[in-house]
């Protein structure tokens, strides 16, 4: 297996800069996911590793190897793509062995090896069956590993899941999470969906307009971001103006009808017009007031089932929460309530 190193990679398409000096690694063994909306980049990102686009400038290095003007047909990269690219006629097996005679590999061994990745992604009696005869989720894992039996370095997935329904996309991260780590390949994983990054990623590159917003482990990346974009695209935000107050060691942020207090933070100072984002997890609801508890009045309660989400007017701004059902038993708006946030989880950033 191998390291993944990208440096300083710009592509442009036309006029349109789609990627602007990206750099990053993915260590080896790590799964590494590309996130972001439609058009930032991602794909095309994923393409120049893979040799299927080149890079105006920038060098793409896979185990310290540049491979930036690599040929793909030589660069042994395995790749899944969102249509999973699988030959309709074939059946699993002629499908999963397809790379191996390409390679001109010997028929027993191509037929050991065939057996031990069905075995690995979980097809067990199906090695006969064809393309259109299988489900969408069986679909996945023959592409997956057709990838993986030519044995790459790293393997490179498209938004696989995309076509899936929601119950099998969700079975299907877990089960490439698991085959990756079994077989510590380095892998980088295209996708628009932050639940996907969350739930599969050692790292995750969030990609913002061809640029990286921030690049870190996914809980670092939900609970310390970097950017009022970052704090809003993983997980929704309460987003609220508000401008810094207080003296050293005890600044606030104050806005319409509410203050809280905050960390202070390098290159800001008491005076400034900020933006506060604050997830609605990360704040808890009481019925009674207390220390550092702010009142807050109940606008609307919709019940979700394991979840509550809360509307709360508080000041001339209104927060949305969210809490486990039990914590909402009995609430009705126009209800008072106390709010506690931990000042640590109160983000702000500059205007």
């Amino acid at each position: 297996m191998a390291e993944i190193r990208i440096e300083n990679i710009t592509k442009t398409f036309g006029e349109t800069q789609v990627l602007n000096n990206i750099s990053f690694q993915a260590p080896d063994g790590h799964f590494v996911s590309l996130l972001g909306p439609s058009g930032c980049g991602k794909t095309t990102l994923l393409r120049i590793i893979a040799g299927l686009e080149y890079a105006d400038s920038g060098r793409v290095l896979v185990g310290g190897k540049d491979i930036t003007a690599v040929p793909v047909e030589k660069r042994n990269i395995g790749v899944v793509f969102q249509n999973y690219a699988l030959i309709p006629h074939m059946t699993v097996f002629h499908n999963i062995a397809y790379g191996l005679k390409l390679r001109k590999m010997d028929k027993n061994e191509i037929t050991k090896r065939v057996r031990e990745y069905i075995a690995l992604v979980g097809l067990e009696g199906l090695e006969d069956r064809k393309v259109p005869q299988l489900s969408g989720g069986q679909q996945q894992r023959v592409a997956l590993a057709r990838a993986l039996i030519i044995q790459p370095p790293i393997l490179l997935l498209d938004e696989p899941l995309s076509a899936l329904d929601r119950k099998i996309r969700g079975e299907m991260q877990y089960e490439i999470r698991r085959i990756q780590r079994q077989t510590g390949i380095t892998t980088v994983f295209v996708t628009h969906d932050q639940e996907e990054a969350m739930t599969m990623s050692d790292e995750i590159l969030l990609l913002h307009n061809g640029n990286v917003e921030q690049m870190d482990t996914p809980e670092k990346l939900y609970n310390n971001p970097s950017s009022l974009y970052a704090s809003d695209f993983l997980g929704k935000a309460n987003t609220l103006d508000a401008v810094l107050e207080g003296e050293k060691g005890a600044w606030r942020v104050t806005g319409n009808g509410w203050s809280f207090p905050v960390r202070e933070k390098e290159g800001f100072a008491p005076g400034q017009k900020v933006c506060v984002a604050i997830r609605g997890e990360q704040i808890t609801m009481h019925r009674k007031p207390g220390e550092d508890f702010f009142p807050a009045k109940v606008e609307s309660v919709i019940f979700t089932g394991e979840v509550c989400r809360i509307q709360a007017g508080l000041g001339g701004d209104t927060l949305a929460i969210a809490c486990i059902n039990v914590d909402a038993e009995g609430l009705r708006p126009g209800d008072e309530i106390y709010l506690h946030i931990p000042k640590e989880k109160i983000h702000y950033f500059s205007r």
